[in-house]
């Protein structure tokens, strides 16, 4: 399967629900984390193994260190890996994916670091069929423990494996559950890593005609024979790679589903005072007829004309357009000072960045102080931005070269002040 394949498909799964990371040791290694060959080949030279092999049976290596020491040894080898690590650029991307649930076999801290207090984390048999009441908090579920816990969690020797589905038959379920109603993707594994082949077994067993919910695995591609024959095989499993060539095409590839798991959607900003503004018609229009989702964030100014504009257009056309708009709350109606207050602003990005993680492209009208800080906002949350800005005395001007450039012919007309609604139409007809 190709990389625009696999986007198109799996980010519809995540713009739905439907969509879950399955993530290994290989994210967490930019972090200065071994992957699982390096931890365990550090704590095994304890016990005489001077070099583990790529073959080798790791859960096996563990368990002999504990035979000749303990578990409690093996709990403080780990943990003088883990500590104080940092979430890396895979994190960065991960807090802006549009993603609900996150299953990982890592030990490490590293997610709960990435969403701080916008997450709930289950490790245990009883917490793993909870409820998670905020629809806005992310569920992290760690199948092999955590470092910060109960060392009896931990999963990392062979007698762990072999004992799993006794000591943790509620998280097996859970597991079965999700795989069965939800697409998953693999990432940060190889090809040989025992934690995948475990869970490749559960899916084979889950796999029946009835079933048709694919599943992905993320992989950086090799030119080996074995490599191939691997990945031709994992189809049994209803399985499918999706391979890269390196950090750097595996990183564009999460942003690409980040972005992408918003739905085509797009939010407006614009200053609450404006003018009058040519051909919004042909926008909305395009809106409309390009089966596009639009943000609305319930201010004033350009977004209500919009939105009003949008729902008239819907109804003459006979279009359900409750499903056709995603609402946020207004923050200018918590406080009316969020439009010219300054000392204000970090309030407003805060309140902002749920409503920019829902949007794959932000329009940008000319504005002031309010739209300058969702143009930043915007960013930070990795939405494509597109400038239509005339008035080279509005605040928002001066951003106008820290946008990245989509078009360097649309760059040319837009500076020059004579940039046109079927310009950015153009624009935008391009990213959906």
């Amino acid at each position: 399967m190709t990389q625009d394949e696999f986007t198109d498909v799996f980010s519809h799964s995540l713009y739905n629900n439907k969509g879950v990371y399955f993530i290994g040791s290989g994210i967490s290694v930019p972090s200065g984390l071994p992957d699982w060959k390096g931890l365990i080949e550090k704590f095994v030279k304890e016990i005489g193994i001077d070099k583990v092999e790529d073959t080798d049976d790791l859960p096996s290596l563990a368990q002999y260190y504990v035979n000749k020491k303990s578990k409690k040894d093996l709990y403080g080898a780990i943990n003088d890996d883990f500590s104080n690590k940092k979430p890396n650029h895979y994190h960065d991307i991960f807090k802006i994916t549009n993603i609900k649930t996150i299953w990982t076999t890592n030990y490490d801290d590293l997610l709960e670091k990435t969403f701080r207090n916008n997450y709930e984390l289950k490790i245990s048999d009883k917490e793993v069929f909870t409820f998670v009441e905020a629809k806005d908090k992310i569920e992290i579920i760690k199948i092999h423990g955590s470092i910060k816990r109960n060392i009896k969690d931990i999963v990392i020797t062979q007698s762990d494996y072999e004992d799993f589905f006794i000591r943790k038959p509620t998280i097996v379920q859970r597991l079965k559950v999700d795989l069965l109603q939800n697409s998953f993707v693999f990432m940060g594994y190889n090809y040989g890593d025992p934690n995948i082949q475990n869970i490749l077994t559960e899916v084979r067993r889950l796999k029946s005609d009835k079933n048709k919910i694919k599943h992905y695995i993320l992989l950086k591609d090799k030119s080996d024979q074995k490599f191939k024959l691997w990945c031709n095989n994992l189809e049994r499993y209803n399985i499918f790679p999706v391979l890269y060539k390196d950090h750097d095409d595996f990183s564009t590839l999460l942003k690409k589903i980040a972005l992408k798991s918003r739905g085509n959607s797009v939010f407006i900003t614009g200053s609450h005072t404006h003018e009058k503004i040519d051909d919004l018609k042909l926008l909305i229009k395009y809106i409309v007829k390009g089966n596009l989702i639009l943000i609305d964030g319930q201010s004033q100014g350009i977004m209500r004309t919009v939105v009003s504009k949008f729902t008239t257009r819907c109804i003459k056309k006979k279009i359900d357009y409750q499903n056709r708009i995603k609402y946020f709350p207004n923050p200018y109606a918590a406080n009316s000072k969020f439009a010219n207050d300054s000392s204000l602003l970090p309030q407003l990005k805060n309140f902002r960045k749920p409503l920019m993680k829902a949007s794959q492209v932000v329009v940008a009208f000319d504005g002031g102080m309010g739209t300058c800080a969702e143009i930043k906002v915007a960013q930070e949350m990795g939405c494509v931005v597109i400038p239509f800005f005339k008035n080279k005395k509005s605040k928002t001007w001066k951003l106008i070269d820290k946008i990245d450039s989509l078009d360097s012919a649309y760059d040319m007309k837009l500076k020059a002040g004579k940039i046109e609604m079927l310009d950015l139409i153009n624009i935008l007809n391009k990213q959906f």
